[in-house]
């Protein structure tokens, strides 16, 4: 236990209201609320890196079904035809579902470059496809998969694009997930909870067993090996079980 002098320089760093939360979870005794706020950090870490993980995997298995999907669509009349970068010239529906994500991501895109040092292997090379694709965000990958909820932003336009584009690329989908909405919901599940880590909120409440139950069977119906590697090295469960008293 921290001499109390040293506890109080440390509490009184904390944000009071921030700190209460650990204060209730602890029945009000200090010493476990400061025992429980570095645990909360610890999960947080544990959480952020098989979040990243999953990431990856989603976003490369989505972006390859894109490519694929974007240069089989015919164009309309006397437009070129559409190629594989789809960040660049999306097909309808993706177009409709992506128009305010991409002009998002294209200003972001080039203030990064613009950020690069006189060293960096692409210096001011030319935004490309990848680029784009490494901007857009967990949420925006989640959005793209069939949603639950009929009043979702573009609940049909997500629908569709399932079915003719990303539905190949969850060849090992449970029974119960064929038209998407489970897979839909598990990743909007775990966006939501990569924001709560990303903001450092507290992660108490959350169900991280269910949650990374979640990451199994998410990466699962891309390819059970992912599921495997990822979970099997996951901290998440190891530091459940260090939760103080």
């Amino acid at each position: 236990m921290l001499p109390e002098t040293k506890f109080a320089t440390i509490v009184g760093g904390l944000h009071p209201a921030r700190f209460e939360t650990y204060l209730v979870a602890a029945d009000g005794h200090p010493h476990r609320a400061l025992d429980l706020y570095l645990w909360n950090v610890q999960l947080a870490g544990a959480w952020h890196e098989t979040l990243a993980l999953t990431e990856v995997f989603l976003r490369n298995r989505i972006d390859r079904e894109l490519r694929s999907w974007n240069v089989s669509r015919p164009p309309s009349g006397p437009e070129p035809p559409f190629t594989e970068h789809w960040t660049e010239r999306a097909a309808r529906p993706l177009n409709t579902i992506l128009r305010v994500p991409l002009d998002r991501v294209v200003r972001n895109a080039v203030r990064s470059r613009n950020r690069r040092g006189p060293d960096h292997p692409r210096g001011r090379a030319p935004i490309d496809h990848n680029d784009l694709v490494s901007q857009l965000t967990f949420g925006v990958f989640a959005n793209l998969l069939p949603a639950q909820n009929a009043g979702s932003r573009n609940f049909l336009q997500r629908d569709i694009l399932w079915r003719e584009a990303l539905s190949s690329g969850f060849p090992h989908r449970g029974s119960g997930a064929t038209d998407g909405r489970v897979l839909g919901t598990q990743a909007t599940r775990l966006h939501a909870l990569r924001n709560r880590v990303a903001h450092a909120e507290p992660l108490l409440d959350v169900r991280s067993d269910r949650r990374l139950r979640d990451v199994g069977r998410l990466l699962a119906s891309m390819d059970p090996r992912f599921a495997g590697w990822v979970t099997g090295g996951s901290r998440v469960q190891d530091v459940l079980k260090r939760r103080p008293g």
